[in-house]
């Protein structure tokens, strides 16, 4: 079934938000979230139901919103109510850092939805970022070449390094990095980039993501 409107939320390096809302006859509403507006640790696609009245408006309608100039316009209006509306996980990945006692600290990625997501990182973007206890950062560090993707907690090796990774609803893996150590850091966070197959429409869409965990305290 073809969409009635598009409607995506952009900036340029180096945030890069990427947010695109997919808008379909019956009312059916798809979010991809490659870059999240809000500085989210989550990819993916959700689904939700447009209003008669947004249905309306957003009907015909194909527009890239600028986050940098924004405007005051009916359309962007109603594209953002519905988006802030749109919650059911269809093909979600949510990232996190656990650190370890020993020094390293775990890139989680957990599955949620009714389908599988796909992505595959970028190993060249990974990067440890140290931080103080106000969350200013005291410190970073690339990551050395990754020998391994995530793997699961069975010890198989689900890939998404130098090749694609499908995780599901419900399931997790993990990449074990090292975080060099320094004094005056309390906390850590990881950032990376990489490329998001999404679930939206009939067509598997792949494109590039960036994301930030949440900083985590240190063991």
């Amino acid at each position: 079934m073809p969409d009635i409107a598009r409607i995506r939320w952009t900036t340029p390096e180096p945030t890069a938000v990427d947010e695109h809302l997919l808008v379909f006859p019956d009312g059916t509403a798809l979010l991809v979230v490659r870059t999240s507006r809000r500085g989210d640790p989550v990819v993916g696609t959700w689904r939700g139901t447009a209003s008669p009245a947004d249905l309306a408006v957003l009907d015909g309608r194909d527009v890239e919103v600028d986050l940098l100039h924004p405007v005051d316009d009916e359309v962007i209006a109603a594209a953002d109510r519905l988006a802030a509306e749109v919650k059911e996980p269809v093909a979600v990945l949510a990232f996190a850092v656990n650190p370890l006692p020993d020094g390293r600290v775990v890139l989680l990625a957990v599955g949620d939805g009714s389908a599988p997501a796909g992505v595959e990182l970028d190993p060249a973007s990974l990067v440890v970022h140290l931080e103080r206890a106000d969350g200013s950062e005291l410190a970073w560090h690339p990551v050395p070449p990754l020998v391994t993707g995530f793997t699961s907690p069975e010890a198989h090796n689900l890939g998404g390094v130098r090749s694609p990774t499908l995780i599901h609803g419900g399931e997790y893996g993990g990449i074990s990095l090292d975080a060099p150590a320094d004094p005056g850091a309390t906390q850590v966070s990881i950032g990376f980039a990489g490329w998001l197959r999404d679930a939206a429409g009939d067509e598997a869409d792949v494109r590039p993501f960036r994301v930030r965990t949440a900083a985590a305290p240190l063991a």
